[in-house]
């Protein structure tokens, strides 16, 4: 049983708590809450004795500036913060302590980058910008070629151009 790097041998008690995340307030009728409900970190508490030498290491682990792995029982965090570090000890036992020890399971995020291309020809092998707009980002030119009253609009069609072929210019 580790946390961190410190062997644990003595555990008497492991308990482990978590929940899921949720809206608290009412939503409305069709609220997609697979894109606002997840897991909430899961938490855990051990309960060890420990001799002086390990609970020093422990101490260094609650000081150290990153997460670290947890493996106790049933409980197997990948990455995890020491919320708390307590001591008991006896005045007639000096040699071993009774610790407490708190942890939460770290949620790191991932990010990626993701390029998209776009054909910005008519089909005919010529551009669909017009140079008249004065932009030179393709995405803030409007469309040379199609023009409003048509039905066949391209992607870089302007949205006052789409509003005026629907009825709402």
């Amino acid at each position: 049983m580790l946390v961190g790097d410190v062997a644990l041998e003595n555990v008497t008690k492991v308990s482990e708590r978590g929940g899921q995340q949720a809206p608290t307030k009412k939503t409305e009728k069709g609220f997609s809450y697979g894109t606002a409900v997840g897991p909430e970190p899961v938490s855990a508490t051990f309960e060890a004795v420990v001799e002086p030498a390990t609970y020093s290491r422990l101490a260094d682990v609650r000081n150290a500036d990153e997460p670290f792995p947890v493996t106790v029982g049933v409980v197997s965090f990948g990455a995890c913060r020491l919320d708390d570090l307590q001591i008991d000890q006896e005045a007639s036992t000096t040699s071993h302590y009774s610790v407490r020890i708190s942890v939460t399971q770290v949620r790191e995020a991932r990010t990626g980058t993701a390029t998209l291309v776009v054909d910005a020809t008519d089909g005919r092998g010529g551009s669909v910008f017009s140079g008249g707009s004065g932009a030179t980002d393709p995405t803030l030119a409007r469309s040379g070629t199609e023009s409003p009253g048509t039905a066949d609009w391209g992607v870089v069609d302007t949205v006052s151009d789409l509003a005026e072929e629907i009825g709402f210019a």
